[in-house]
């Protein structure tokens, strides 16, 4: 075959391999994606989402998007210089809420987040930021780098199905360029995945449904923390507070109960797995401040008939975002008050 012919062909061949892989550096981050946590999910050098980021989209739940099911949500999303879901970027904050995908605010508008929504509360008494979704190592690191300076509140957050990881040494720069940003829009490939995802009618794994309420969906009915996890994870946030301490931070623990234990009467289990009531046993006989989140839902579902989860997402709504969020203007008012006039 002479060698004109060869290349011709392979010519032919890589023309729409290339067009298909780089088609996406030209179209908003939002166009192959169903909710804009995916359209900027960045991992860079210990960044989370891309940075310095405004998306809006109608987006739907993690349990069952592209099913008669979901239930669209406005969803706007802004970050900031360093990758995090805030208005702007604070380098001293007077309260750095650390934690998950509760925190970052999946399935909330910008202004629901819990965040937001303490800024919004506290009137400028005091200084929310978000670091989320990253660990206690990541503030830490940052603190390290004097990327931020050390706040007087550290609130730290995870959700109930997860276990607080040991702290450990970092070596990422929290640093992103103009390439960075496009390499990474061009390998994240979203643009095949969604065309494949398309035409197999494949989008998600098949998520628990409700016997009793078919428009709930749960993520997993099978993964319950035990008592043993309980005495485990309070020795780990134990050593969250000492750090916190030999820096004269406050530090309050949140833990973000499962679904499925807020609505265990719709999955449904024969009683309310005890895991974080045991957890918060522990953590108050070891002199830990912590947020009883569970104990404050399950004594607003006896008072109210309203919703603080989405039905076909995973993640907590405003309605449970304004009931904690005045739980922590409540401990934190008397704080900064009394510094404020000392």
């Amino acid at each position: 075959m002479p060698i004109t012919k060869f290349l011709s062909r392979i010519i032919v061949f890589t023309i729409p391999l290339t067009f298909l892989f780089s088609f996406e550096l030209f179209l908003p981050l939002t166009i192959f994606t169903y909710r804009p946590y995916e359209a900027l999910l960045f991992q860079k050098d210990g960044m989370r989402f891309i940075p310095n980021q405004t998306v809006q989209m109608i987006s739907e739940g993690d349990l069952c998007a592209h099913t008669r099911y979901a239930i669209p949500k406005n969803e706007c999303w802004i970050t900031d210089s360093l990758g995090f879901r805030n208005d702007c970027f604070l380098c001293d904050p007077d309260v750095c809420i650390i934690g998950d995908s509760f925190m970052a605010g999946l399935s909330l508008h910008q202004d629901s987040t819990l965040t937001n929504t303490l800024n919004r509360k506290a009137n400028g008494l005091m200084r929310f930021y978000c670091m989320a979704p990253v660990t206690l190592s990541d503030f830490k690191h940052l603190l390290d780098l004097q990327v931020i300076h050390k706040p007087k509140v550290v609130i730290f957050s995870i959700v109930e199905r997860c276990n607080p990881p040991a702290l450990c040494d970092l070596s990422c720069r929290y640093e992103s360029n103009r390439y960075s940003v496009l390499k990474c829009k061009l390998t994240r490939r979203y643009c095949p995945k969604y065309l494949v995802s398309t035409l197999t009618k494949k989008f998600f794994q098949s998520c628990p449904q409700s016997p009793v309420n078919e428009k709930m969906f749960f993520y997993d009915t099978t993964n319950i923390q035990g008592t043993y996890m309980a005495v485990e994870n309070a020795r780990i946030i134990q050593t969250y507070k000492n750090f916190c301490d030999s820096l004269s931070i406050d530090f309050i623990f949140l833990p973000m109960p499962n679904k499925e234990t807020v609505y265990f009467d719709e999955v449904p289990f024969a009683e309310q797995p005890c895991y974080l009531f045991d957890l918060a046993k522990e953590l108050d006989h070891a002199g830990i401040e912590n947020i009883n989140t569970l104990e404050i839902y399950n004594h607003f579902r006896a008072n109210s008939d309203k919703r603080i989860y989405h039905f076909d997402d995973t993640h907590w709504n405003w309605n449970a975002v304004d009931i904690i969020s005045d739980t922590i203007m409540a401990r934190l008012s008397v704080r900064f008050v009394v510094s404020k006039y000392e």
